[in-house]
């Protein structure tokens, strides 16, 4: 089975997962994975057969799927994020996006430019790596509030490792991935070593948290 069809594997698994994991225990926050693995395929869908080289898409998909991790936090029981922190947070990356759509700033070669123009590598590696950034603060937040309870849900412990996980794998991705631009090979052995692991291990960890019953 190549990469390809064992992502798509892993989006139906949320889809199912979600849905049996909100259905079985009456909390919607759950369904949240649900969405999040028809937002994922869709996406993917898009860029494979409707839109190449689209850096816009991709963001898109980053906004919403931090927007969706952010409600999930909220609607987590017996601790308490600030809906108002969480919507400040949020709107600000989002206006950070657009400035990026309308602005051509950081400029890079051509060759770095999305087929559409609006977006290079280095304008969509910093906004990830912010965004990558915000969500583990979140996360860790999160897990300490968590901790604090006598009665600490395991698989929601597990669900956010996974997200920080995903999202410690994005620092590392634009990170050192920006490294390699000079050398179209090695950037191309790294992404194509480094995104499996990143998607396996973070995938698995919000698969079993999804699975597991407290």
């Amino acid at each position: 089975m190549d990469f390809i069809s064992i992502k798509f594997v892993f989006y139906v698994a949320f889809i199912v997962l979600g849905y049996i994991k909100s259905v079985s225990t009456q909390d919607r926050k759950y369904l949240l994975f649900s969405l999040l693995g028809i937002l994922d395929i869709c996406t993917n869908l898009l860029d494979i057969f409707i839109f190449t080289s689209n850096l816009e898409l991709l963001m898109v998909n980053n906004l919403l799927t931090l927007g969706s991790y952010f409600l999930f936090f909220y609607f987590i029981k017996n601790i308490t994020i600030s809906k108002k922190l969480l919507f400040s947070i949020y709107s600000i990356l989002s206006i950070y996006a657009s400035i990026l759509f309308i602005f051509d700033w950081p400029k890079s070669n051509i060759e770095l430019y999305s087929k559409y123009g609006y977006l290079n590598y280095f304008e969509y590696s910093y906004f990830c790596i912010l965004a990558s950034v915000t969500c583990i603060i979140f996360c860790t937040l999160v897990l300490l509030k968590l901790f604090q309870n006598e009665k600490v849900p395991v698989n929601i412990v597990f669900i956010i490792f996974g997200i920080i996980t995903y999202y410690i794998g994005d620092i590392i991705k634009f990170g050192l991935g920006t490294q390699f631009l000079q050398d179209a090979h090695a950037h191309k052995e790294f992404m194509n070593a480094f995104v499996p692991i990143k998607l396996y291990t973070s995938k698995v960890f919000i698969i079993v948290g999804l699975l597991w019953k407290n």
